[in-house]
């Protein structure tokens, strides 16, 4: 369905224009990020639990239980909590998206209102969003797990631990790397999920190219005297797209602007009135 604007929009002069460019929402990022330290403070504190357990002497097969009896308390409550963390996350994040692309298309034009009706491939793209990060969640507490797991048959087999550390200090390590992953996946997903919500709310309603804008900083990828200045097959030069005009729908190899790892670029739409598909009210 076309998008909805008030008939006065027909009388704009300038065919194409610049849009404002929809960013990823920090609210979203900083509840979702919220909702994932829950978990990994629950499992850094079963973790030392742990770790005052193996301090006292105890037997392996104690361990061993004690590891299985963790696992089913933290995989059970992260199974519970993932898939209205998911729904929320995603949408938090499709609200601001729609809202911050119909204000930018009305001042753009001019007017008072745009209105935007999704399609079904917006659709479907926040269904497949919502299963991904249920699943990212849920994958918190088995990865801490399988590392804690790791690192204590290591120990019991006399294999050196990472950097040479005590057990002790490498239960305390995981908790980091755990907490680090949180991190990871709130600001890797609010990216992505927003630049897929804008390629598809944007080429439905006729707006199909946009320029490319970097953060013209050192953590820009491609920035020759940046922290980064190679690009990479998974991770292109963003340096060398700033202000180049691409289509959402021929994207370069790593994806749009949001899709790639991590990436803090965003797109600036270029509307143009011949194609935008819109019913005027």
């Amino acid at each position: 369905m076309p998008i909805i604007l008030p008939s006065e929009a027909k009388k704009a002069r300038k065919q194409q224009r610049l849009l404002r460019p929809s960013k990823a929402s920090r609210a979203a990022q900083r509840n979702y990020l919220a909702a994932l330290q829950d978990q990994v403070t629950y499992l850094k504190a079963a973790t030392a639990n742990l770790s005052d357990l193996l301090r006292s002497g105890a037997e392996r097969g104690t361990i061993a239980a004690e590891l299985q009896r963790l696992a089913a308390l933290a995989t059970g409550r992260a199974n519970a909590a993932a898939p209205e963390v998911a729904n929320g996350f995603v949408d938090a994040v499709s609200k601001q998206n729609k809202q911050a692309i119909e204000k930018n298309i009305a001042a753009a034009l001019s007017v008072d209102f745009a209105t935007i009706v999704d399609t079904a491939d917006t659709a479907a793209e926040l269904s497949m969003a919502i299963t991904r990060n249920t699943s990212l969640i849920r994958s918190i507490p088995e990865q801490h797990l399988f590392d804690v797991s790791q690192a204590i048959l290591d120990n019991y087999a006399g294999r050196p631990l990472p950097g040479d550390v005590s057990l002790t200090r490498r239960l305390q390590q995981i908790g980091g790397i755990t907490e680090d992953r949180a991190r990871f996946i709130a600001r890797d997903q609010t990216a992505k999920l927003t630049g897929a919500l804008t390629a598809s709310r944007q080429q439905s309603n006729g707006v199909e190219e946009y320029r490319w804008r970097n953060s013209q900083d050192e953590r820009v990828v491609g920035n020759p005297s940046g922290l980064y200045p190679k690009g990479t097959r998974r991770h292109g030069n963003h340096w060398e797209r700033e202000g180049k005009t691409y289509r959402w729908d021929t994207p370069p190899g790593d994806g749009n602007p949001g899709e790639p790892i991590l990436c803090r670029c965003w797109a600036e739409p270029v509307l143009d009135l011949a194609k935008l598909k819109a019913q005027y009210v």
